[in-house]
């Protein structure tokens, strides 16, 4: 997605216009899974220690929406594994109301929605649904082992392997809540009565776990493709196949201007093509599962995920005592850019914001560090990449402390030769130093003016108690940022100036930044 903000100054003639944008977000595909012999017990929970593979990350990264433009408001983790009787997946959903932050009203469907049970009329209807089977929220999963179903020739647009989609039912006071399944494009139908199913909703969404057997598997390819692939039992019950596979959400809601069910504006799909394409076609599967014949045992190394820290699992075969695998484990109802950021915190959708925007990166790989501290060269390179589209040259700096080449030069230079930042001393930039909150403040408030915004104002930072600790040259600065709303108090009386500024922090900063002072 390409965002630009757009600055518009007008006085007694028109002033230069600014623009402010970000580079077009690219799909990265979930790297191959290795999936292992277990036998889940079905009740909802996905226990990791019962031997479920790492998840598959499903979101606005990893995923593509289909019929162009949907905006994307799900966040998910897929689960998987395998026995010799059939296939077992799971998926933790965060379907929240976050979407509103980004598409207003667009977003009016956004948010879990139960299903309903069907009336005789809708029942006997194969379209019931739009044809997905349900009328709340449904998960699809699909898949092609070894590209058989390729390899036979569905490789046209619209080809179509059999589907499976669940939806959650909402339990009678004092029961639980229920999963349905429908079979979709073989011997269309429920067929909740043949598999093993359970689920529940959670805070932000729902979770489901499901097993089919393979009989159920096998039948249904070779109705499917008309008995064109025909898979073979013994190598599915034995793993060594690989299975290309797509994870399909329906966002649904009822629409009242069309009087019926919404579902193609929340569409999107694991998929190795673009926005706007068809996302359900067997060609288009992107995620790749490879099942082994290791049976699978999950191991937690150090804490449970916690706020700020990912869990580490160990993955290792119960036969050959093999480590198989090592991953980080998400805390819960992580934010879907950053394992390690939890929903609903009062700077996740900040963080989300800048991440979105690429002002702010993570630390690592799906890393975003919000307790960590900032240092002087990143905020002036924040800076840099809210003004600049693309990377430009800047080299000319006095300061004997900034390295050629370094990922900040440009940045600093440009900062420096702009007036927007002096440095620490006549030679020294400052690299490496941790940067206050009356710095952050006073390097927004020059880059303010470097940018020909208006910044006269009527605040007066020193109705906080702690006002005395503001140095003589942030005064300035302090009146603007509090007088605007850029800088908020760290508690109902005191400013903290001198405080290190976190990369949370800093994240909350600068969307107020933006959507205060640039608009």
């Amino acid at each position: 997605m390409k965002k630009f903000l757009v600055i518009l100054m007008t006085a007694v003639l028109l002033l230069p216009v600014f623009v402010i944008n970000t580079s077009a977000r690219i799909i990265e595909p979930n790297d191959p899974i290795d999936v292992g012999l277990a036998e889940p017990t079905i009740d909802g929970n996905i226990e990791l220690s019962e031997g479920w593979s790492e998840p598959a990350i499903l979101n606005r990264n990893t995923m593509t929406t289909a019929w162009g433009t949907a905006p994307q408001v799900m966040d998910g983790r897929a689960y998987f594994a395998y026995s010799a009787e059939g296939l077992y997946y799971a998926a933790d959903i965060n379907d929240p109301l976050g979407a509103m932050y980004y598409f207003g009203d667009e977003a009016t469907g956004a948010g879990f929605v139960y299903s309903n049970e069907p009336t005789e009329e809708e029942a006997n209807n194969p379209w019931y649904g739009d044809g997905y089977g349900f009328d709340g929220d449904v998960f699809g999963f699909m898949f092609d082992i070894n590209d058989m179903f390729m390899n036979a020739g569905f490789n046209r647009n619209r080809d179509h392997s059999p589907w499976y989609l669940l939806s959650l039912f909402k339990g009678e006071e004092g029961e639980s809540d229920s999963v349905k399944v429908y079979r979709k494009y073989a011997n269309d139908g429920y067929i909740t009565d043949l598999v093993d199913a359970a689920g529940y909703a959670t805070d932000d969404g729902w979770r489901f776990e499901i097993f089919i057997p393979w009989d159920i598997i096998i039948e249904d390819a070779e109705v499917c493709s008309k008995g064109k692939v025909v898979y073979d039992k013994e190598m599915l019950s034995s793993g060594d196949f690989y299975m290309k596979s797509n994870c399909m959400y329906h966002d649904r809601f009822f629409d009242s201007e069309q009087n019926g069910i919404e579902t193609w504006s929340r569409y999107f799909a694991v998929s190795v093509y673009g926005a706007g394409t068809s996302c359900d076609q067997i060609s288009a599967y992107g995620l790749i599962l490879n099942f082994t014949k290791h049976h699978f045992k999950n191991l937690a190394k150090g804490n449970t995920p916690t706020e700020f820290k990912c869990g580490k699992i160990e993955v290792y075969c119960l036969d050959c005592k093999q480590k198989i695998n090592t991953y980080n484990l998400p805390v819960e109802n992580a934010l879907s850019e950053f394992d390690d950021v939890m929903l609903g915190k009062w700077y996740s959708e900040s963080i989300r914001y800048c991440e979105l925007n690429q002002f702010m990166k993570g630390t690592d790989h799906r890393i975003f560090n919000a307790p960590g501290v900032l240092t002087r060269e990143q905020v002036v390179q924040i800076l840099y990449n809210i003004y600049f589209d693309e990377p430009a040259e800047y080299t000319n700096t006095k300061f004997t402390d900034v390295k050629s080449g370094a990922w900040y030069e440009s940045a600093v230079a440009w900062a420096y030769e702009e007036g927007i930042t002096n440095g620490i001393s006549e030679d020294k930039f400052g690299i490496g130093k941790t940067i206050t909150r009356q710095e952050v403040v006073t390097l927004l408030y020059n880059f303010t003016k470097y940018l020909n915004i208006y910044t006269d104002n009527e605040g007066d930072y020193t109705t906080f108690d702690d006002a005395a600790e503001v140095a003589p040259w942030a005064e300035e600065a302090m009146n603007w940022a509090t007088d605007l709303g850029v800088m908020t108090g760290t508690s109902a009386t005191t400013l903290s100036p001198k405080r290190t500024t976190t990369r949370m922090e800093a994240a909350a900063l600068i969307e107020r930044y933006i959507k205060n002072i640039i608009g």
